[in-house]
């Protein structure tokens, strides 16, 4: 075989390889042509954006401090009424409580000034009696001697016990009358005091009906 003949057979078998090569490389070209899927658009957001907040509008310090001391006023105002209230319902529990026990004090001393006054009454109706049996000394003599013969003597002796009695009567009726004296006096106090607490109890009354005044 001659150089050109070579060189012609040469040439062919490189045609050949290119065509085989570039044959086999078309297949992977086609497929990597293929369109890729489209992906979904996104959907819009349901969410809510979150609101611009209002702007704050900045109080000076000594408003503030204002606005503070008037609650506080308020409230002082609010306590104080509270406790004038309570003061007074205390005021009128205390004087009601005072009042009836100056009421049942004064019902006992008058429960007690009437039996001596009946006491007395008793001690008068004996003086009266003791002074007319030694008015009539010579009858209380024949009813209490009889017939002995030493009248003088009995006499004597029944003027002396009926004297005794007379002055046992005076003497009791003088501490009766005491007595009944200083019961007077305490019941006439515990009548005066139990005015003043009444009166009292009428203003404290009227004061709860107008709290105002």
């Amino acid at each position: 075989m001659t150089v050109h003949g070579c060189t012609s057979a040469l040439a062919v078998s490189i045609i050949i390889a290119l065509s085989a090569f570039t044959g086999a490389q078309e297949p992977s070209k086609q497929e990597g042509s293929k369109p890729r899927p489209s992906r979904p658009a996104p959907k819009p957001s349901t969410e809510q954006l979150p609101k611009a907040e209002p702007e704050r509008v900045e109080v000076p310090p000594e408003q503030t401090l204002a606005l503070k001391m008037e609650d506080l006023g308020q409230q002082i105002e609010k306590l104080t009424a509270e406790l004038r209230r309570l003061r007074r319902e205390t005021e009128h529990s205390g004087t009601a409580m005072e009042s009836m026990l100056y009421e049942e004090r004064l019902s006992k001393l008058e429960s007690k000034l009437d039996d001596l006054s009946a006491y007395k009454s008793q001690l008068d109706a004996r003086e009266l009696d003791l002074q007319r049996r030694m008015r009539n000394i010579q009858q209380e003599v024949i009813l209490r001697a009889g017939n002995i013969l030493r009248r003088d003597e009995a006499e004597a002796a029944i003027r002396a016990d009926l004297q005794r009695a007379l002055d046992d009567t005076r003497a009791q009726k003088e501490t009766t009358n005491q007595r009944i004296t200083d019961v007077q006096s305490q019941a006439e106090y515990l009548r005066k005091r139990i005015e003043v607490l009444r009166k009292k109890l009428e203003q404290l009354e009227a004061k709860t009906e107008n709290p105002n005044e």
